[in-house]
């Protein structure tokens, strides 16, 4: 197929790729010695990437089209090429990466693994699931969470190709653990809307795995994780990086913190990131 026929981006998808686009490269420019207004020369194929990644997104969580992932929680090679040839937007996307000479066995992964958060978020949005039993784990819910921002990584790894960077694997490994407080945290502050719109949030999943548990269950996943992120973040991190992620931890979470659920404020108030 030729991705540059295809009309298939519309101004609102445009409009949100290009503030998830600005998101990234506030955070993740410390990550290559450069400033966020030095990504502006990458906007135009950094957008392309995220506005597909989108429109795919939209296109699975939509209930009137009929899906073309089949029911269940993991994903074959087979079926990943099989949604190349049944998705163009998905399509567009590889190709894309193709033909730009972004696609590598690495970017090819975080893309599967982002087609897998997406087959697992329909699975556990599917209330009929639920009542199997036997299928729906915490491990699940946790492995979700960690495919989940995989349009960041392939992002992340675009501007290595672009500035031909060679992949610092250290900093990917901690980005996943920032990553993931990122993705908590905006579940909490969308609880109520999610819940509404009955799409995936990691607040909600927890309360239907653990009931009237649930709330003391996530905080104790969410206090290993923070665990894990100061740990990788001493392993993986200068002491340079280390403060200026600090930093905009901290920023993160003032600006959201008191529209978090009131029982999760007084955990992340005294957070070390909120202590920094």
């Amino acid at each position: 197929m030729d991705y540059r026929k295809e009309d298939l981006i519309c101004y609102d998808i445009l409009k949100r790729s290009t503030q998830i686009v600005e998101d990234f490269m506030k955070t993740y420019s410390i990550y290559h010695r450069r400033e966020p207004t030095d990504f502006l020369e990458y906007m135009d194929a950094l957008i392309y990437v995220e506005s597909l990644v989108y429109v795919v997104d939209k296109s699975l969580e939509d209930p009137t089209k009929k899906s073309i992932l089949a029911n269940g929680i993991s994903i074959t090679d087979e079926e990943f090429e099989e949604f190349i040839k049944n998705s163009k937007a998905f399509a567009s996307m590889v190709y894309f990466l193709k033909d730009n000479n972004f696609y590598d066995d690495k970017i090819k992964n975080d893309i599967k693994n982002l087609l897998h958060y997406w087959k697992m978020e329909k699975f556990l949005c599917d209330e009929s699931n639920w009542k199997i039993g036997g299928q729906i784990s915490e491990d699940l819910l946790q492995k979700a969470m960690l495919f989940r921002s995989g349009d960041y990584r392939i992002l992340n790894r675009m501007v290595h190709k672009i500035r031909n960077e060679e992949y610092h694997e250290p900093h990917f490994k901690f980005l996943e653990c920032h990553e993931l407080f990122v993705e908590i945290l905006d579940d909490l502050l969308d609880y109520k809307e999610d819940a509404l719109k009955k799409t995936f949030n990691i607040y909600i999943m927890y309360e239907k795995l653990f009931g009237t548990k649930a709330r003391f269950m996530l905080m104790k996943y969410i206090s290993n994780k923070e665990k894990e992120y100061n740990r990788l973040k001493y392993e993986c991190l200068d002491d340079d990086l280390a403060k200026k992620q600090d930093q905009k931890m901290k920023e993160r979470l003032e600006m959201v913190v008191n529209y978090l659920p009131v029982e999760f404020r007084g955990y992340f108030k005294n957070s070390r990131w909120y202590r920094v």
